[in-house]
This record gives C-alpha cells, structure tokens and sequence, in this order.
C-alpha cells in the first residue's frame, strides 16, 4: 500500500514510473484519487490538481497521463477510482480464486481497465458523499468477490439520492481493456 498526501505533480508521475516498474502481470493495482480536477473545455481533457497546481496547466497532471501509466502497466486488473471535479472525463492466480465462480475466473483471466468516478464531466461537491459511500460500502461488504461493477452499483443510488452528483463506472479507453474486471476479495 503506498499512500500519497498532498503531493506535487511530479511526486505522482515519479510514483507512477515506480509502480510500472515493479508490478507484475499477475498484481491488481487499485488507485483511488480524492481530490481537485478541472476541465480544459477548449481542448476537452481533464485534469486532476495536486497539491502544487498553479494556473498554468503545466502543473496539472491530466488524465492522458493516468491512461498512459494504466495503458502500459503490466498488471492484469487495474481499477481507477476518482473522486474529483470532471473525473468521468478519464472514459472517452495465488490460490486465492479456488472457489470463484467461472464467471469470476474469466473476468479475472481478462485484462481490465476499468474506472468508477464520482460524476461525469461537471464539478462535484468538495464535502464527498461518493467518498463517504465508497468506503462504507467496502466496509460492510460480505461478497467473497466483489467486481468494481457491483461496488459501482452499491454506490450509485445513494451518491445519487445524497448529492447532485451521478458516478460512472466503465473502461477507460484506447489503454487496453479486454472486458475483464476488478474483483475485490474478501478476506
């Protein structure tokens, strides 16, 4: 588990660059990312804002980076979940699956590249109900697999019904997806 607070943009890029390096084609990888976003509406790309964006979008790390790092990252499952302002802008085995279903099994044989974000291509709240849901929704959880689609379909409703957000789940686009799935395992 490697945890980021407050860091610049480079912090996150250098990161990145480790993690490709070090991850396998049998790891997950699971990036959770609560924070500002922003969209260049001229150029229709989004942005997430670190701790030491300016108003120059040479400080603001933009999605084409994020799908570039999942695009060439050799982990088999990759799940990107983004709590920020225009964060739907990112679409345009060890023993441990002995009792998974054969559904399961091919969604975990399958490359994915998925994404579960807290809204579309419109700002969100900085008070997050999406955050707030997620991780209650992780918490309570008693499913022996549970696919980033399922955990999307958990969170939904009530983001939706508390807020005047509408979280989006599918895969990212051009980075490689094969219609595989995040399967989170109960431990």
């Amino acid at each position: 588990i490697m945890t980021l607070y407050d860091r610049s943009k480079l912090d996150v890029e250098v990161t990145l660059e480790e993690l490709q390096k070090k991850l396998l084609p049998e790891d997950n990888l699971l990036i959770f990312y609560a924070g500002h976003g922003i969209m260049d509406m001229e150029s229709d790309i989004g942005y997430w804002l670190l701790s030491d964006a300016t108003r120059s979008r040479v400080t603001w790390l933009s999605n084409s980076t994020i799908t570039d790092f999942i695009k060439s990252c050799k982990a088999r499952h990759i799940l990107l979940i983004a709590d920020a302002c225009y964060s739907g802008s990112i679409y345009t085995s060890r023993g441990m699956y002995d009792d998974a279903s054969t559904a399961i099994l091919d969604l975990i044989k399958s490359k994915s590249r998925k994404a579960i974000t807290s809204g579309g291509t419109t700002q969100v709240a900085d008070e997050s109900k999406f955050a707030e849901v997620l991780v209650e929704q992780l918490r309570i959880n008693t499913e022996q697999y549970l696919r980033s689609l399922d955990l999307y379909n958990l969170v939904q409703k009530p983001v939706m019904a508390n807020s005047m957000t509408s979280p989006r789940w599918g895969p990212i686009s051009n980075v490689g997806d094969d219609n595989g799935d995040f399967v989170f395992i109960l431990k």
